[in-house]
């Protein structure tokens, strides 16, 4: 009925390429013949291979980040995040819409949401109005979504969070320098096929991390991701399990300090 592809960045390179042109190339694979599709995020260096492909396959295509935009977003109680999106054309237009998700990039995805109601809507599918709003106030609720920039406990501020790139990772750490903390500790561990450097290059230098492994063939074992945050400037210590790395940010922190847990969705999946 609908395709969406969110956004291009260098993930899984081993399997789909290592430049965004060549992951586009795999993930358009996604667009059917004369079924819409929506780009969450427009890029230079991989517009072309969706216009492309949408264009041999017939496929009505547009970029929802080109038909509006956000002007202001800001956290509102009861864990929820408020959002005023501008549309772009001849007379712009401001809508208000509310989501359960606190992560600063919700920013792109709201955009995209919003994109695919219209092309649905296009389709003569009716989405009323009245349950689109009350639908994404309880998004998170509704699917069960965790692990995105998901609140653990208030005193101390602790949060979870699966991003696994430098992609999602360059907006993880942009919304760290934006969290207040008297000191922030890292609950840390990569799986061993991701570009581990370009990550640790992004983190906190100031932050107390505790290196640790997901019990899986995967992780990447916690002394080797210990000494190359090293040549990062980033310091800590080595936890045998995640649980037990997690325990000891806990038994350290203070109540107006902050725990981040993450780094890869296997060590999410062990915290929460």
């Amino acid at each position: 009925m609908l395709s969406v592809i969110t956004n291009i960045g260098l993930d899984h390179t081993a399997l789909l390429g290592d430049t965004k042109p060549q992951i586009a190339a795999e993930k358009a694979g996604i667009i059917k013949p004369g079924t819409p599709v929506v780009i969450g995020e427009s890029d230079p260096e991989t517009d072309g291979v969706f216009l492309q492909t949408a264009e041999k396959n017939g496929a009505p295509i547009r970029f929802a980040d080109k038909e509006a935009t956000v002007v202001r977003q800001r956290i509102t109680g009861h864990g929820r995040q408020h959002f005023v999106l501008r549309t772009s054309g001849a007379e712009p237009e401001d809508i208000a819409l509310t989501i359960d998700l606190q992560g600063r990039y919700q920013r792109k995805n709201i955009v995209t949401v919003w994109s695919v109601l219209r092309a649905l809507r296009d389709l003569h599918i009716d989405i009323p109005e009245s349950g689109v709003r009350p639908a994404l106030r309880r998004a998170a609720g509704t699917t069960g979504l965790a692990g995105r920039w998901q609140v653990l406990a208030r005193h101390p501020y602790t949060v979870c969070d699966i991003a696994h790139n430098a992609h999602g990772f360059a907006w993880i750490a942009e919304q760290l320098r934006r969290t207040r903390c008297r000191r922030l500790h890292m609950v840390f561990g990569m799986v061993s096929d991701k570009d581990v450097d370009s990550v640790l290059k992004l983190l906190p230098e100031k932050a107390i991390y505790y290196f640790t492994a997901a019990a899986i063939p995967r992780a990447m074992p916690a002394a080797e991701l210990q000494q190359r945050a090293a040549a990062c400037g980033l310091s800590g210590n080595v936890w045998p399990s995640v649980a037990e790395a997690v325990a000891a940010a806990r038994a350290a922190a203070a109540p107006d300090d902050m725990i981040y847990i993450g780094g890869s969705t296997f060590i999410v999946a062990e915290a929460v």
